[in-house]
């Protein structure tokens, strides 16, 4: 599912401090689906997206990032990352500063003056080198001297006021202040102008120090207006709002007048004014507060991305929050929108609110749908990527089949020219005997994928094919070959030669390969084997040569000495060219080795109804060489062939293998291998019997739906059970009895995949029940049964019904009912008797009787 990018509050605004000369990564850990477009900017100005020596962007699934090489004062500042999918768009800042000791103080200015002591004032550093301040050294000097005296060597000093004591009266000293952090000490701020030691005999009017600085800021936030004022006597600190007199937290301490708002709203902003006043004059200071939010949403986020279908309703709504109002915008595929009779936008501004709505989606309607809001504060956008959809058309014809053999054909078609809006999945490829009424599925391929070679026919047989396109909303109309297929061919290719390679007279430079003769030779004589080579770093192969029947060996030469080769040998007939042996590891050039020695100890460790459980220790011999895995295979006891389950990493030594048949006998055998090859035997288990727990499943899901479609036939459809049961679903039993008599026919019986059947040769104006079963291995589920009668009447406007690729049709006909009374030459107006709710392994014993000429006779 396609998510617009997302970013967690806290990594949103970071302040990264780096040491002057070192790298630093800048990292955003994001979610969103698909992965977005990462745009970096420094500054403003945007950053190359494929990076410098000096800037290296990345993005991956979870991160994006940007690497600062060698970290210089120009490379400070604010770095900007900008996430963009179809579905929205994110942002994230980072403030970038150099870890350094602090810039110069502020100069310090004479607050108060006794007969031996100065009280001073001075502004923080501009910049604290990314640590705190954690002293202030005060320096001062008498005029007449050159010296300059530390007034605090014991104390530590934090605030940016402090008394200088212990002065001599009468006499002019000069000051200076030096910052610290943890890095280091400032350069020493501006001197200070000469100030005589002496308390004042007159009063000294109020002077600002210190201005009031502006406020922005957002609603329920605390704000602290400060300002410094001296003055002898200390003065009336009063505060004003716009002219008018205001009450509220207010103090003065250390010649600092402050003014505290705990929390604002909407009508905090406006004009803030200090007036300070004594005996001797007036001084006043001012400042703005403004009180400012961005916009932001309120939204359902599910709705972000939709994926709805043609004639579905689509409705959006949105609550904007921000101050002042901000105004409103919506957008399409970045083009800008209006409300018309098909696009509803509906927007009021002044109650922060709008939503847009289709009431009757198109496929053209698919699109990014941005809403855009902005005030003085900033601007915010939200994205809705809606998806409009629905089946795919039929793959374009003609459905062509080619490479006819005795047992396969290929089949070639071209895309479907209409997806439906949805990426198309995958193709069905069905085929269907001529003899059989039921289409069997053959395979499913990817969309890239446009022939297919389908495996497994039976000589002499014709077949009919389809293909269907698939998309995430359902399947489309079938592409059906223009007529059936005859397979014809006495004769079949050979099968692939039998590995591993025997690997002998190993030199630098050569070595001999031999192989034995397939299994099967396709009914012609094998004629010759072709062998090819290819170093393992190159896709391209080359001949070695060509060795006539039965020879099943061959001397390689002009081998690279430590090189590592695949190798792959090809048998021909009449036909033409087997599948090859092509071993999965590289034979390397003058290092001699052999299989390995067959792996120890096989145990089965545990059996449950589908599973069972092997483990084993590694072989006694490894031939020489690192063993590259192991290789594990079944068989049911019934059967000869073996069925390879898996190969896993030499590390492996225990393996659970999955999905096996309920109820079976199994033998298993494990194989190890190296490079030359697999183990010359395997270490195998005893048979093994599987647990059993599966139950006949749960009844098909109601509604049983059933409507006439003609004179004589109907459409019946249900639901999959509930529960298979434990075992794998394997089809269902559909039965049906005349309402004026009382046993109850089978109709046949439909495959797992269907859940639709046509029921044709009804008789007219009859009634009838139908019940469905569901089966799979362990026996049938109780019926699903239909609650009234169904009526066989002619619909008003018949046609004869199309037969429908999801709904196969069986006939309710005596006339192909093998029938117990037709075998005695009896006449009944039933032939055969379908009996539901029996219990799996129980004994049923049944009497059938006939009558005839008043006599009644038991059979």
């Amino acid at each position: 599912m396609e998510t617009a990018p997302k970013i967690d509050k806290e990594y949103q605004k970071v302040e990264v401090v780096v040491t002057k000369g070192t790298d630093v990564t800048l990292k955003v850990p994001y979610t969103g689906t698909p992965i977005p477009t990462a745009t970096w900017s420094h500054k403003g100005q945007p950053l190359d997206k494929d990076g410098t020596r000096k800037m290296l962007p990345t993005i991956n699934e979870t991160e994006a990032y940007i690497t600062l090489k060698t970290v210089e004062e120009a490379d400070c500042g604010e770095y900007r990352l900008k996430l963009s999918n179809d579905c929205g768009t994110v942002h994230a800042e980072f403030i970038v500063k150099l870890l350094d000791k602090p810039s110069q103080p502020g100069t310090p200015e004479p607050m108060k003056v006794t007969n031996d002591s100065v009280t001073l004032h001075w502004t923080e550093p501009k910049e604290d080198g990314g640590r705190c301040i954690t002293n202030y050294i005060i320096e001062y000097k008498s005029t007449k001297k050159q010296k300059w005296v530390v007034f605090n060597k014991t104390v530590k000093i934090t605030e940016t006021t402090t008394t200088v004591t212990k002065l001599t009266k009468m006499e002019e000293y000069c000051f200076r202040v030096f910052a610290v952090n943890e890095i280091g000490t400032s350069e020493p701020s501006d001197v200070s102008k000469p100030v005589k030691v002496c308390e004042p005999k007159t009063a000294e009017p109020p002077v600002v120090k210190e201005e009031l600085t502006p406020v922005v800021t957002g609603l329920h936030q605390e704000v602290i207006l400060r300002c410094v004022v001296t003055a002898n006597p200390l003065p009336k600190i009063e505060w004003q709002k716009d002219g008018k007199p205001i009450t509220g937290i207010t103090s003065y301490e250390n010649f600092t007048a402050t003014f505290t708002i705990k929390e604002t709203n909407e009508s905090s902003g406006g004009m803030y004014s200090c007036r300070a006043s004594n005996e001797a004059g007036m001084a006043e200071c001012s400042a703005t507060v403004v009180i400012q939010e961005s916009p932001r949403f309120e939204f359902d986020e599910k709705q972000q991305v939709q994926r709805l279908r043609v004639d579905e309703k689509w409705h959006v709504p949105i609550q904007v929050i921000g101050h002042p109002q901000p105004t409103i915008k919506w957008n399409r595929n970045d083009q800008s929108l209006k409300s018309t009779s098909h696009v509803v936008i509906r927007t009021e501004e002044s109650e922060g609110s709008t939503d847009i709505a289709i009431h009757k989606l198109t496929l053209e309607d698919s699109a990014v749908y941005t809403v855009t809001a902005e005030n003085s504060a900033g601007k915010a956008q939200l994205s809705f990527n809606l998806r409009v959809v629905e089946r795919p058309d039929p793959p374009k014809g003609p459905l062509e089949t080619s490479d006819i053999t005795t047992s396969s054909l290929k089949l070639t078609w071209k895309p479907s020219p209409n997806d439906g809006g949805e990426k198309i999945t995958a193709y069905f490829i069905e085929k269907q005997e001529k003899t059989q009424k039921q289409w069997q599925k053959v395979a499913e391929v990817t969309p890239d994928v446009l022939s297919y070679m389908v495996q497994d026919l039976l000589e002499g047989h014709e077949y009919f094919f389809r293909v269907f396109a698939v998309n995430a909303i359902g399947v489309s109309d079938a592409l059906e070959a223009a007529e059936n297929i005859l397979l014809k061919s006495p004769f079949d290719k050979p099968g692939p030669p039998i590995g591993p390679f025997d690997v002998s007279d190993v030199t630098e430079s050569s070595m001999l390969l031999h192989w034995d003769e397939p299994d099967s030779d396709g009914g012609s004589p094998i004629t010759h084997y072709t062998i090819e080579k290819r170093e393992s770093t190159k896709k391209a192969w080359s001949k070695v040569g060509e060795t006539q029947a039965p020879v099943t060996e061959i001397d390689v030469t002009g081998l690279k000495k430590g090189t590592a080769y695949f190798f792959r040998v090809y048998a021909y007939n009449a036909v033409g060219q087997s599948p090859p042996l092509q071993p999965d590891e590289p034979i390397t050039a003058g290092k001699k080795i052999t299989p390995p020695s067959k792996p120890n100890n096989l145990q089965v460790i545990d059996i449950t109804t589908r599973t069972v459980t092997l483990a084993w220790a590694p072989p006694t011999s490894t031939g020489g060489a690192d063993l590259i895995g192991y290789v594990i295979e079944r068989r049911l006891t019934s059967e000869k062939r073996w069925e390879k389950v898996d190969s896993v990493d030499a590390s492996v030594t225990l393996y659970c293998v999955e999905n096996l048949r309920e109820k079976s006998e199994y033998e298993f055998r494990v194989f190890a291998e190296n490079p030359v090859g697999r183990s010359l035997e395997p270490a195998m288990t005893e048979q093994v019997r599987l647990k059993t727990h599966a139950t006949p499943p749960s009844p098909p899901t109601a509604p049983l739906e059933a409507r006439p479609t003609g004179p004589t036939s109907l459409m019946i459809e249900w639901g999959a059970p509930e529960s298979d049961g434990g075992a794998p679903l394997l089809g269902y039993i559909i039965a049906i009895r005349d309402i004026k008599r009382t046993m109850w026919i089978e109709v046949g019986q439909v495959g797992a995949n269907f859940t639709r059947l046509h029921i044709k040769e009804l008789q007219e104006e009859h009634e009838y029940h139908i019940r469905v079963f569901a089966r799979n291995e362990v026996g049938a589920s109780d019926p699903l049964e239909t609650e009234e009668p169904v009526k066989i009447i002619r619909p008003d406007d018949f046609t004869e019904l199309p037969e429908d690729d999801n709904a196969p049709s069986l006939s309710y006909s005596t006339t192909e009912t093998l029938s117990w009374m037709r075998e005695a030459g009896m006449d009944a107006d039933i032939y055969s008797y379908a009996r539901g709710r029996l219990l799996n392994r129980d004994e049923y014993f049944f009497k059938v009787w006939h009558r005839g000429m008043n006599k009644y006779s038991e059979k």
